[in-house]
């Protein structure tokens, strides 16, 4: 994500971790950054209708953990239950 801010300076990017120890290597890296059009929240996918209404143009959903047992579906960024959620932004 900020390969991305970087090469588009005029577009706005989140980026959204549930896991505070998976956050820590972004925002290291980003102090060392000066992008004004990257922002990191910590926080559950499941509560991103509660964090942004219709301000979301796009979702990238990048490097997403597996979560190969069947029992862990449910986790998964791409299952149906997250994707009600996200297609409430639009």
């Amino acid at each position: 994500i900020i390969e991305m801010a970087k090469k588009y300076p005029n577009i706005n990017f989140i980026g959204l971790e549930a896991v505070d120890s998976q956050m820590v290597p972004a925002v290291q890296h980003l102090r060392n950054e000066k992008l004004a059009n990257l922002k990191l929240i910590c926080g559950d996918a499941m509560e991103i209708d509660q964090i942004f209404q219709k301000e979301i143009d796009t979702i990238y959903l990048t490097f997403c953990d597996p979560w190969p047992k069947k029992h862990d579906d449910k986790k998964r960024f791409t299952h149906i239950n997250y994707l009600k959620k996200y297609d409430k932004l639009f």
